[in-house]
């Protein structure tokens, strides 16, 4: 496995105060390729994201909200054709220094995830936006008007299950 992020903005966590910080990025084209290569994509045109990134008073977390773009080009799953894509969406995303001593009756119902660990005082912005992009890729792409063909399958017909057309008719012949 590799150890280095292809799209790498390292934030030290202690230079994050309550006041937050206003971050914007965008890859440049050899980010774009290693990480097109990474998700397996045709190419990757752009990808960029605008983040705030917080402390909460209350626990010193640091929480990460914001945006990212990207255009994109996949395989149609049915032709195989290129199918240019964009993509925005919303990042949300909470980084914790483990356990707090401090334990608290109050629980944040609203809040989708558990705390991501802080490690070596280093939160990489950069690949918190790789991945939120990577599960937001459209698994499944198809090109405008791409049907599957479905010449020689017969819908609604129930199958011979006595005769010689079952799928196992040759298993029954080895008896």
């Amino acid at each position: 496995m590799n150890d280095v992020a292809e799209f790498s903005r390292p934030q030290i966590a202690d230079e994050i105060d309550l006041k937050g910080l206003e971050v914007s990025f965008e890859a440049d084209e050899a980010e774009r390729k290693a990480l097109a290569a990474r998700f397996e994509l045709q190419s990757l045109e752009n990808l960029s994201a605008v983040l705030t990134v917080n402390r909460s008073d209350k626990t010193g977390e640091v929480e990460v909200r914001g945006n990212l773009s990207a255009s994109y080009i996949q395989k149609c799953v049915v032709t195989l054709v290129p199918v240019a894509l964009l993509l925005e969406e919303t990042i949300e995303a909470f980084f914790g220094n483990g356990c707090n001593e401090q334990i608290t009756a109050e629980i944040d119902v609203d809040r989708p995830n558990a705390p991501e660990p802080i490690i070596d005082n280093v939160i990489d912005l950069g690949e918190l936006v790789a991945q939120q992009f990577a599960v937001s890729i459209d698994p499944y792409p198809r090109a405008p008007g791409a049907k599957i063909p479905t010449d020689g399958i017969i819908f609604g017909q129930k199958m011979d299950q006595s005769g010689e057309n079952h799928p196992f008719a040759a298993l029954r012949r080895l008896k």
